[in-house]
Formats: structure tokens, C-alpha cells, sequence
């Protein structure tokens, strides 16, 4: 009886701490991405959301906690992975994940099939250690042939080891869009879908704010 007593009471307390710092942000919202996500594709373009939108500042974290959003600390998380959202979670799908090997155009030379990667260095990531596997079973090739020798802790570290030559990096196709479109990287053989989705979750509780709307349109748009 007392657990149930003080559930209910702690509900309405977190519900009004919401409607609280709503009410103090004023024309804010606070976005939390994965870092490479940030670095790699968010902050190139943060501008045009900016100039479209004037008078909304969009505070950026660097965080993947989707419990930030029960707390009202952030009114947005950029998910990707195949997991069920939470109950208390809206979810709004953005984009699938497609996954590739890039590697510095002078790398390239001898990939002539998929099965050239097996004598290179294989680069990943301790973020995404499954990458490889996740990218071989998509092209139905025997993943056990394809293992990173050579691990980085982050995505935004192990694109500069492949832009320098380091070896042959795992990556998704939206944290190197502009890598490639310089012609710093190249993808040998483009992408596949990884299974995962990348998608916006907004907790229930959240949904009324007129911000909102604005933030997944533009999210949609630049994903498209």
C-alpha cells in the first residue's frame, strides 16, 4: 500500500518537473545523439537548422541514456539499434542504418571483390564491435572471414585512421557523407542495410511541445 502510495506520488512529482523546466526553456530544445553522430553528421548541419528556425536554440548532448528522458533533461535522443522503444517512448522512424567498407582512395586499388578485404587491415569500432559481421551477413558472405584487427573506442576516430591509411574501416554511410563527397574516403562497394534503424524518441509526457514538430522535420529532411 505504501509502495503504491508513493509510485503515484513520485509520478506527479516527475510530471510537474517536466511542465516545470518546459515552462523555463523557453524556445529550447536539448537533442542527445551518440558523439560520432554529433561530430561526423549533426554539427556540419546544425547551421541550417538554425537558419531556418531563428528563434529555437537546439542544445546538443553527447548521450544514448534514453532514462534522460523520463527526467525531462532531454526532450530528444537520436536512437539507433534494433531495440523495442520503452513504453513511456514515442518513437519516430528517421532513416535506416546502411553500413560499408571505406577506406583513402589509394587503398582502394586492389579491392576488387569483397573477398580482397580478407588480406587488409580491418579497422572497428568497440561502439559497434559487430559491424563487420552485421555488414557480411547483409552481402551473404561467411562472417567469420571478416574480423577487425585494429579496434578505436569511437566511430570519429577510426574514420581518421581509414582517412590517413590506416586500414580499411566499418562504417555508416551518414558519418562519412562528406568524407566521400571530398573524396577522402571511398566506399569500394557501397552500403547495405544493417538491420538497425535510426529513429527520434520523444518521451509521452513530451509530446505537447511545440517545438517538436520542427525538430523532425528537419531531422527527416536532412536524413532523407
Amino acid at each position: 500500500m505504501l509502495y503504491t502510495a508513493v509510485a503515484q506520488s513520485f509520478d506527479l512529482l516527475e510530471r510537474a518537473c517536466i511542465e516545470i523546466r518546459q515552462e523555463q526553456a523557453g524556445d529550447k530544445l536539448t537533442l542527445a545523439c551518440p558523439g560520432s553522430f554529433i561530430l561526423q553528421y549533426l554539427i556540419p548541419r546544425l547551421q541550417d537548422f538554425e537558419r531556418q528556425h531563428p528563434d529555437l536554440i537546439l542544445n546538443i548532448q553527447m548521450d544514448k541514456d534514453a532514462s534522460r528522458l523520463n527526467s525531462g533533461q532531454t526532450d530528444a535522443l537520436i536512437y539507433c539499434g534494433r531495440g523495442i522503444a520503452p513504453e513511456s517512448v514515442i518513437e519516430y522512424p528517421l532513416a535506416i542504418n546502411e553500413i560499408g567498407p571505406v577506406c583513402a582512395p589509394p587503398q582502394s586499388m586492389g579491392l576488387k571483390t569483397a573477398a580482397d578485404l580478407q588480406a587488409s587491415t580491418l579497422l572497428g569500432t568497440r561502439s559497434y564491435p559487430g559491424a563487420w559481421t552485421a555488414w557480411a551477413q547483409s552481402c551473404g558472405m561467411n562472417d567469420e572471414h571478416f574480423r577487425a584487427t585494429r579496434m578505436f573506442d569511437q566511430f570519429i576516430y577510426m574514420i581518421q585512421a581509414a582517412v590517413v591509411g590506416l586500414g580499411i574501416g566499418i562504417v555508416p554511410a551518414l558519418l562519412v557523407h562528406d568524407e566521400l563527397a571530398e573524396r577522402r574516403l571511398v566506399a569500394p562497394f557501397g552500403f547495405v542495410d544493417s538491420g538497425d534503424r535510426i529513429s527520434l524518441w520523444i518521451h509521452k509526457d513530451n509530446a505537447s511541445n511545440p517545438q517538436l514538430p520542427m525538430l523532425i522535420t528537419w531531422l527527416k529532411s536532412i536524413l532523407a
